[in-house]
């Protein structure tokens, strides 16, 4: 079953003792180590790990992934991939963007330092080849790839990656380069405990902690935590055709809206179970149609290889009209949120956010929105995640019960009124968002919230607020200037994701958006992020779930998801890649992974 699956690889991968030994993966939920296989037990491990390509689990072939693992596939060579873009871009740098680096299509041409497997949770080599815990937790020891490289671009002109090169961008990450804004660094959570890292020669990097982080491998490979060159901090991200990294492709044009071309990077480190280099693909060729129906058009005239339908209507549509695409499902850790801010009056009033949460119809809105069953309940944290409240939880509860629909709604009449707004009356609520091509189902959760809670509190104002693009949403969000705020976003593991969204202290809290602060709370989560055992970790993070609860959660989390991409059905190689039901290793989509896969022979 797929709770005792993902159990098992946990204890199979904590990395202190008393948990697991070697590495972490995924974009903050599994890690990958030695030790016994064991459901009912953290397991013990050595003091010290070394681990190389799949965390002692296997060898890396020919230079990159672990033999047999999915990326180790041999296909063929050449070809164009084609993809379309919704809307212009505007903030590329890596480390402080929520969106646009990943919806520009740039994740094509970053690295990461580790990336996981998303089927098996297992670590995998990227820019670093090996890596060593030291002691219960206290340190880590990254050797970086000699056989990585830059770009061939200036301003390094394809030299190697280097220690350095990892270390300035670890402390970037965590915010902990001099003159760094806690705000603008959205993944400082992933790295916690981290007080320093430091280059002990070219390619060897040594981690301090400042305390025990059990989740600390995990968060370094957040898909989010791509690093470039040094000397790119210097030139700055303003002009996209200037980024270098040392991903599968290289920039070669980019007109910002129009298209974008990026060409093989023949220096690649990966390489696949034959020894040959990667990718292989020649080109990936990105156009924009902001127009969600053009873009379907161009799929449907096989315009283009990739699309991501919006609902099962356009799924339907697909499977009719193009009869050589696959639609490929799979769930992720995604979760749409209706977020206040509790820093803004009226808002800093829990009676608001729990009288709203009480009269929301999540069945309604989310069968409206995604279709039946094409959606998971949940609290916090995808429900499948290891200390995530159950669905059987959630549903049992106020709100979210579907049983008890019309008794929480007068509850929440009766909270909204003692709170001064009888039927919403002297309350104006702004619903900020991304623009519909950039987020379309964020502006369909505007609309689902309005058309509910104009029937339930008939005198409150709720207006939609949308975003010339991301890079102002982002802003806004960091800045707290909103009232409201609708977006989606992706799970890390379950106790450092509740750090980034709950905890009060901005370096920590680094997506706590809300301004929620509750000193109980994040003293339990400091607590609850040392322990290594699995269950006793699960637990405890399961309790602060319902301690968040109990104060009065600013953030309505809406549901997770599940995801469909639409491909062409020449490429070859997708299905390995993604990630299993309710884990974040699906959650991005190909283009992430283009180098990875392929065109089969005509």
């Amino acid at each position: 079953m797929r709770e005792a699956t993902y159990w098992n690889t946990l204890s199979r991968r904590r990395v202190m003792a008393g948990g697991l030994a070697g590495a972490a993966g995924l974009s903050a939920i599994g890690l990958a180590g030695c030790g016994d296989d064991d459901d009912n037990t953290g397991g013990t491990t050595p003091a010290a790990t070394s681990s190389s390509g799949g965390g002692g689990t296997s060898s890396p072939a020919a230079g990159g992934s672990p033999a047999g693992s999915p990326a180790a596939q041999a296909g063929n060579f050449g070809g164009e991939l084609r993809v379309s873009l919704a809307n212009r871009q505007r903030d590329f740098d890596p480390h402080r963007s929520l969106s646009d680096v990943s919806q520009s299509g740039l994740m094509t041409t970053l690295t990461l330092i580790l990336e996981q497997d998303a089927k098996s949770f297992e670590i995998r080599p990227a820019a670093v080849k090996s890596w060593e815990v030291v002691g219960k937790g206290e340190g880590y020891v990254f050797k970086v790839d000699p056989e990585a490289k830059w770009h061939n671009r200036p301003p390094v002109n394809g030299r190697a990656i280097d220690a350095e090169d990892v270390v300035t961008n670890l402390m970037r990450i965590a915010g902990k380069l001099p003159g760094d804004n806690p705000a603008e660094r959205p993944r400082a959570a992933t790295l916690l405990g981290m007080e320093k890292a430091e280059v002990v020669d070219k390619q060897t990097v040594k981690i301090t902690m400042t305390s025990v982080n059990a989740s600390f491998l995990q968060g370094v490979t957040t898909y989010t935590n791509n690093i470039v060159p040094r000397e790119m901090f210097q030139v700055g991200f303003d002009d996209p055709s200037k980024i270098v990294s040392g991903g599968g492709f290289q920039i070669e044009k980019f007109d910002n809206g129009v298209e974008s071309i990026l060409t093989k990077f023949p220096d690649f480190w990966r390489k696949n179970s034959a020894g040959q280099r990667l990718p292989y693909f020649d080109r990936v060729r990105f156009n924009w149609l902001a127009d969600p129906a053009a873009q379907l058009a161009g799929f449907l005239a096989s315009q283009i290889d990739y699309y991501s339908p919006r609902n099962a209507e356009e799924r339907d549509t697909i499977t009719k009209s193009r009869k050589d695409a696959r639609i490929v499902k799979y769930g992720t850790g995604s979760r749409y949120y209706w977020r206040f801010n509790a820093t803004r009056k009226p808002f800093d009033d829990a009676r608001i956010w729990k009288a709203f949460h009480l009269a929301l119809d999540y069945k309604d809105a989310n069968d409206s929105i995604w279709g039946k069953d094409e959606w998971t309940y949940c609290a916090m944290v995808a429900a499948s995640f290891p200390g995530a409240l159950t669905v059987e939880e959630v549903t049992a509860m106020p709100g979210w019960n579907p049983q008890t629909k019309q008794k929480d709604i007068a509850d929440g009449k009766a909270m909204l009124a003692a709170a001064g707004y009888p039927d919403g009356k002297g309350l104006t609520v702004n619903m900020t968002m991304q623009p519909a091509n950039v987020l379309q189902p964020a502006a369909d959760y505007g609309i689902q919230i309005q058309s509910q809670m104009k029937k339930v509190f008939p005198e409150a104002q709720l207006k939609i607020d949308a975003t010339a693009d991301a890079a102002t949403f982002s802003s806004r969000l960091s800045k707290k200037d909103f009232d409201s705020a609708i977006y989606a976003q992706s799970s890390a593991d379950t106790v450092p994701e509740l750090i980034s969204s709950y905890h009060s202290n901005p370096a920590k809290g680094s997506r706590n958006y809300s301004g929620f602060s509750n000193p109980a709370i994040d003293a339990a989560l400091d607590k609850a992020l040392q322990e290594v055992d699995d269950k006793a970790r699960a637990t405890a993070a399961k309790a602060i779930q319902k301690q968040i609860l109990e104060a009065g959660n600013p953030a309505i989390w809406l549901m997770s998801t599940n995801a469909y991409q639409a491909i062409a059905g020449k490429i070859q190689g997708l299905e390995a890649l993604v990630g299993a039901g309710g884990t974040p290793g699906g959650e991005h989509d190909f283009r992430n992974r283009a180098d990875r896969i392929w065109f089969a022979k005509a």
